[in-house]
């Protein structure tokens, strides 16, 4: 179980690894007092709740690789491990998905600045979060560095 922010509201989290159809499910319900007379504190109603399921660019990597993997049909050892990217090519990937990222990001506060498309506030919010999240390095220090 898992306690909701500041609601303390508790979370039941079930993950069925029976894996059916192929599918890791997993499913969320919060509890809520059912009055049932003298048993009353002690009976729940539980009420699915949406569950997202969310994976960094690591952990997608590392599975992609896990499942692109062979098992032998007695199950007990790999076949075929899949290959490994190598580091310069996951940095490389990383690098023009960022720079996809902050081209979008780009062309849209162009339309933006322009006129051509009325900004929202919410995008907005997100920009300005991901561009203080940036630390700011002094450029002597950072010559340094290297």
């Amino acid at each position: 179980e898992i306690k909701n922010g500041p609601s303390r509201q508790t979370i039941h989290l079930v993950v069925d690894t029976s894996l059916q159809h192929d599918k890791l499910t997993v499913k969320a319900y919060v509890a809520s007092p059912v009055p049932l007379g003298s048993f009353g504190e002690k009976c729940y109603a539980f009420k699915e709740i949406e569950v997202q399921v969310t994976s960094s660019p690591a952990e997608r990597f590392a599975i992609h690789t896990i499942t692109q993997s062979t098992v032998e049909p007695n199950g007990q050892s790999y076949a075929d491990l899949a290959p490994m990217a190598s580091d310069i090519d996951f940095l490389k990937d990383a690098l023009e998905k960022l720079l996809s990222m902050l081209d979008q990001t780009q062309k849209y506060v162009s339309q933006v600045e322009s006129g051509k498309i009325e900004g929202d506030d919410n995008i907005g919010y997100v920009i300005s979060q991901a561009l203080g999240s940036i630390p700011r390095i002094d450029a002597d220090a950072y010559q340094k560095t290297f």
